[in-house]
């Protein structure tokens, strides 16, 4: 089987430009477009030497002749797609974060919907590294996946207190909501709250 790190380097190599970037100081900046969006930037600090992000919003945007949009039935909003996906290593094992970021609290059947075409990406992205840059199996079950959404408004409903680095893996019907102060439109939330 592949190691993490190696993983992440022949995932690094499969996506390019906007739509990939790694954190600078072990911060990342996510940003949220909408004209209508209260909560506009979040930092995350802290996070590990070997993580990338990946700005899916920028990617389910994306209209080219060629895309799936054109191939597949839309009915049920399978093109839908969370704002971010990072990908880590904690712990010597990979640890995929799909993160949404609303300014009120999201209705669960569309952040839902949002979070399963997150997962849905990161399949087809992985199984083209597992058949086109590697002779390996990689074994997407020895993953751990998280799905939070932050958000500026407070709710206890899915808030749930973890110890930092769970191994736990999530779904998308059982996510994460992480509450932030909105100030001037930008916050600063520490990696582990996202764990």
């Amino acid at each position: 089987m592949i190691d993490a790190s190696t993983y992440l380097e022949k995932y690094k190599i499969l996506c390019k430009e906007p739509f990939i970037f790694c954190p600078h100081n072990q911060c990342v900046t996510l940003e949220e477009t909408k004209e209508s969006a209260t909560l506009r930037k979040v930092v995350i600090e802290n996070l590990p030497n070997k993580t990338i992000v990946l700005d899916l919003d920028k990617y389910s945007n994306l209209n080219t002749g060629k895309s799936l949009r054109s191939i597949l039935e839309s009915e049920k909003g399978i093109f839908k797609c969370c704002d971010y996906l990072i990908i880590t290593i904690v712990e010597n094992r990979i640890n995929l974060i799909f993160v949404e970021m609303k300014s009120n609290l999201p209705k669960p059947s569309e952040v839902i919907k949002q979070f399963k075409g997150g997962y849905a990406f990161f399949a087809y992205s992985h199984a083209i590294v597992e058949q086109f840059y590697t002779d390996e199996v990689i074994e997407i079950s020895n993953f751990v996946f998280k799905y939070v959404v932050v958000t500026n408004k407070t709710s206890n409903k899915r808030t749930t207190k973890l110890d930092k680095y769970s191994n736990k893996s999530y779904t998308p019907a059982n996510y994460l909501t992480r509450s932030v102060n909105n100030n001037n439109n930008s916050e600063n939330i520490y990696f582990g709250r996202l764990l």
